[in-house]
């Protein structure tokens, strides 16, 4: 009896921090989206399946998951966890304010193959001071649920700072974010409306 108690709570700790990821999908509302979850291998499901609780509402572009009310936009690579939608949102972030917490996991998918995904969902135009110098990047178009979305810039908006050091080139921007990919914390700032504010992104 005490084994299976202890093998129970096992079993229930691990779903406790149970994590998914979608791996992939066929673009149909009616297709396929592939999920791997931490306790419970891939998962296949289409419109109307349950992924641990998560009703998949819509594939498409993104899949459309919801949970107590909540509803994500994913993308592919997207890590979220099962079991705390107040804790953790679909990319692997959560924000409060203008602090941002990402998990590992994403910081690592956004350095790798993410960085494409990044850099394709918005258009970013350069801006120039009135020497022509360039001082950031002017953001247009933002992908409704890519990262930018999420971490709450907005159309309009100008990034000028990566952690600090201004954005006086594409190649320099380019390279600011390569070498984020091993800090544990970083900031971007972000002029909005004549109003500057400085976004912190921290890696637990």
């Amino acid at each position: 009896m005490g084994k299976l108690l202890i093998f129970y709570l096992l079993l229930f700790s691990q779903q406790a921090e149970a994590v998914c990821q979608l791996l992939g999908k066929i673009a149909a509302r009616d297709g396929i989206a592939v999920f791997e979850c931490s306790n419970y291998g891939k998962v296949y499901r289409k419109k109307g399946g349950l992924v641990s609780g998560w009703k998949v509402l819509e594939i498409d572009r993104f899949v459309k998951v919801q949970k107590d009310e909540a509803t994500y936009y994913l993308r592919v690579g997207n890590i979220f966890d099962v079991d705390d939608v107040e804790r953790v949102v679909s990319t692997g972030f959560e924000r409060k304010d203008n602090t941002i917490r990402i998990s590992k996991q994403l910081r690592d998918h956004l350095k790798g193959p993410g960085m494409y995904n990044l850099v394709m969902s918005a258009i970013a135009d350069p801006v120039t001071d009135a020497d022509g110098q360039m001082y950031g990047f002017f953001i247009l178009s933002i992908t409704p649920g890519s990262f930018l979305d999420q971490i709450g810039i907005k159309d309009g908006d100008t990034v000028t700072e990566i952690d600090g050091v201004r954005i006086t080139s594409a190649l320099s921007a380019m390279r600011l974010l390569q070498e984020l990919k091993d800090k544990d914390d970083f900031t971007i700032t972000v002029s909005s409306g004549g109003v500057t504010s400085l976004l912190k992104v921290i890696v637990p």
